[in-house]
């Protein structure tokens, strides 16, 4: 009798359970809502145009902040009509463009995260996200959104800064942290953007728990000259940068002069100076980043969720086709950059060697 009300009892919470789960549609339906609800955006609030097309939509296209690698390797953009001068004309589509890329890896020989600062470096960092595309290198290639201005504040208003810093996932004292930007070749050591980012994680990772002496040596930033500057600041060795590190006043480290390494590549180098200006720009996400949002989160200018239901439903559609279209491209970069991967087995496996990873 006990045997019976047992396989009853199993039968009856198979039952319900089937009866409680979500189908595939409602589950869809709910990873949606809640990919909508963590960028500011409440479907159910939304008038009926606009919750229309936002449903055939993924949420990323709306945000302000640039597409994760991994967003954009998902994205089903089928719904529009690419243009199909962009694959002809796509210039990135050459292994060449790679070889830079690859060279940034080649410097260092132990751990580290690799962080690409700005709008500039989005391509680039999208270029290196693929070529290392299921190494253990891969999750430490990270974008950093920011522009001169957010530099500048996150240099003066560290705090301001922890939760986005926090997302990074660089805390780790057993990496190094390898900051990327193109340096001008005008102006002082610390005016430069990749020089107040480096600073700013500096400030940061000793908040974290870091000594002086850690965040010091444990932050290298790589510039890429822009023309032949004379800069008394730029290192062409790691040896003289630490060397430089080690000469810094670390009594008065806001007015210190910084070094950069230049790693050998310059901002002419392809694809560095066409990541800025391919066509006109008119591939950056979102502008500029401004300022930072509620959550901490840096924001471009280029934000239209709080007048989404003024927007004319067809200027709506055009934003979110010039957004899948810049999106589609993305997605080029990445899947060039793994397909050609293999064009580069060796030097990406001595990369990996030299940083101590398999």
């Amino acid at each position: 009798m006990r045997r019976f009300y047992l396989i009853f009892f199993a039968a009856f919470l198979a039952l319900n359970l089937v009866a409680v789960a979500p189908c595939a549609s409602e589950l869809a339906k709910l990873n949606r809502d809640a990919a909508y609800s963590r960028i500011g955006i409440e479907l159910k609030d939304q008038i009926p145009k606009v919750k229309a097309i936002l449903e055939s939509t993924p949420a990323f296209l709306i945000s302000p902040k640039a597409p994760s690698f991994e967003e954009l390797e998902k994205a089903d953009l089928h719904r529009w009509k690419i243009p199909p001068q962009l694959k002809k004309n796509y210039y990135f589509a050459d292994f060449k463009n790679y070889v830079p890329v690859l060279k940034l890896f080649q410097s260092l020989k132990e751990d580290a995260d690799y962080l690409f600062v700005g709008n500039g470096y989005y391509i680039p960092y999208l270029m290196a996200r693929s070529l290392f595309s299921g190494t253990p290198m891969e999750s430490r290639i990270k974008f950093v959104a920011f522009s001169r201005p957010l530099s500048k504040d996150a240099v003066e208003r560290p705090q301001s800064f922890s939760s986005y810093f926090d997302t990074l996932d660089v805390a780790s004292k057993k990496r190094k942290l390898v900051v990327i930007d193109s340096i001008s070749s005008l102006g002082e050591a610390n005016n430069h953007s990749v020089i107040r980012t480096s600073n700013a994680l500096r400030k940061y990772l000793m908040n974290r728990g870091w000594s002086q002496d850690e965040a010091l040596k444990g932050v290298i930033t790589f510039g890429m000259p822009e023309g032949d500057p004379e800069h008394l600041y730029r290192a062409k060795t790691l040896e003289d940068y630490f060397q430089q590190i080690s000469k810094i006043d670390r009594k008065n480290l806001d007015e210190a002069m910084f070094p950069y390494f230049d790693p050998g590549i310059t901002y002419a180098d392809s694809p560095f100076e066409e990541s800025y200006d391919y066509v006109g720009n008119s591939h950056y996400w979102n502008g500029k980043y401004a300022s930072l949002d509620v959550q901490g989160m840096p924001r471009g200018i280029e934000d239209i969720r709080n007048g989404l239901a003024r927007l004319p439903s067809g200027e709506l559609e055009d934003f979110l086709s010039d957004r899948a279209e810049k999106a589609s491209f993305f997605k080029e970069v990445i899947n060039y950059g793994k397909t050609n991967s293999k064009l580069f087995t060796k030097e990406i496996q001595e990369a990996l060697k030299a940083h101590g990873l398999k």
